[in-house]
This record gives structure tokens, sequence and C-alpha cells, in this order.
């Protein structure tokens, strides 16, 4: 269990397919210290289906800030 601290965010980790849906979310901790994860994807999305190939967006929102990556899937 972390210990409160001014410091810890709220962190969400969220994919999404080109036309906006969301296609998983991959990480959700109400309160997270800052440094460096890493979070892995089995390319399925939240039903547990293998996703098709293409380009998905991660977008990560802490606290007030969000940042989106362009994520490419190749089979």
């Amino acid at each position: 269990m972390l210990a409160p601290c001014c410091l810890c965010k709220a962190v969400r980790l969220e994919l999404y397919d080109v036309l906006g849906q969301r296609v998983r979310s991959l990480f959700n901790d109400p309160q997270l210290r800052p440094g460096r994860y890493r979070v892995p994807w089995d390319a399925r999305d939240e039903s547990g289906a293998t996703v098709a190939s293409g380009l998905y967006f991660a977008r990560m929102t802490a606290g007030a800030t969000q940042a989106t990556q362009r994520l490419l899937l190749v089979r």
C-alpha cells in the first residue's frame, strides 16, 4: 500500500482505436508515485478478444495532465 503523499496522482492508461472507441483500460491507480513504469499489452480488448493489426492510441491521464502516444500493431 502506498503512503499518502502530495506527489501521488491518480493515473489511468487506456487504449483507443482510430475511431476513438476505447479498446481497453490497461492501468488505473488512484494514487501512484512518480517514476517510470512498464505496462504490457497482450493485443486484446476489454473482453479478451484479439484486436486487429492497425493504429491505436494510448492515452495516459495523471491528475490534470494528459498525454497521447500512437501505437502501431503489426502481426
